[in-house]
């Protein structure tokens, strides 16, 4: 089937199962980022208690037998806000630390599209490679085929010996075996780029984009900047200091006291 790069590459993107997971911890990452900072905002209680009391012995009065309880059964809702003033700066900490797991998940997440991206593009053009070594080798093969009929006739009208034949046919069995393995290799291109697509392994692909393409003039300074601030596991790797920062400053918030203040109204 004709397959352009860019189809080659959102079909990997969409079947890969490893860049599959790095995008899924993203989201992960986002909750995980939600629940620390949970505690920075007003909780909210509704509760409800039913009690039900039965009498089990009377008082003796000079106005008659009184039980204990007059009321068997009482309803009691209760509606609670609450709200966290102070805890040392352990909420922020904690939000400061799954934000700093975000980035590293969507480090991680980018280092592994651009390593699927450089392997999809790899495998497809060594397949259009080895696709173009193919059809060179095949005319070779023709050349080689072509110059043995012409031994061959020049030959019986005896103006070359025996030995250019030989040589020729020779020539044409080389060119024979380079041209199988020219094909093998083909195959195995077509199945390495199966692979990298995470499609069924014997599906082929004619590829579409030529071999030639041209690469931007990009100077070094560049590239090096680009690599400092766009490569996944730098920025991962420095994602998980900060993480670390902050989980140390959450142990030390531990010491402080809490301060919040709880409004209630029931019946």
């Amino acid at each position: 089937a004709p397959l352009s790069l860019d189809a080659a590459v959102a079909l990997a993107l969409d079947r890969n199962t490893g860049y599959r997971i790095a995008h899924t911890g993203i989201v992960a990452a986002q909750a995980r980022l939600r629940q620390a900072a949970g505690p920075q905002l007003p909780s909210v209680v509704v509760s409800d208690g039913l009690n039900y009391g039965n009498p089990v012995a009377v008082l003796s009065t000079p106005f008659g037998a009184l039980p204990f309880s007059t009321t068997p059964m009482t309803n009691v809702p209760l509606l609670t806000l609450s709200y966290q003033l102070f805890d040392g700066g352990r909420t922020a900490a904690q939000a400061s630390q799954a934000a700093a797991a975000l980035a590293a998940a969507e480090a991680d997440e980018r280092t592994a599209r651009m390593s699927l991206i450089d392997a999809t593009s790899k495998a497809y053009f060594d397949l259009v490679a080895a696709m173009q070594y193919a059809i060179v080798a095949d005319r070779t093969v023709e050349v080689a085929q072509a110059q043995v009929d012409d031994a061959q006739r020049f030959l019986s009208a005896g103006q070359v010996p025996r030995a250019d034949v030989l040589r020729a046919q020779t020539e044409l069995a080389d060119q024979r075996v380079q041209d199988l393995g020219a094909h093998n290799a083909v195959a195995l291109a077509q199945t390495a780029l199966d692979n990298a697509l995470g499609v069924p392994l014997g599906d082929l692909h004619q590829p579409t984009d030529p071999l030639e393409a041209g690469a931007p003039d990009v100077a070094l300074d560049a590239l090096l900047t680009a690599a400092g601030t766009n490569r996944g596991d730098i920025v991962a790797a420095q994602a998980a200091v900060d993480a670390a920062g902050y989980a140390l400053k959450e142990a030390r918030a531990a010491r402080a006291p809490r301060i919040g203040v709880a409004v209630a109204d029931g019946n």
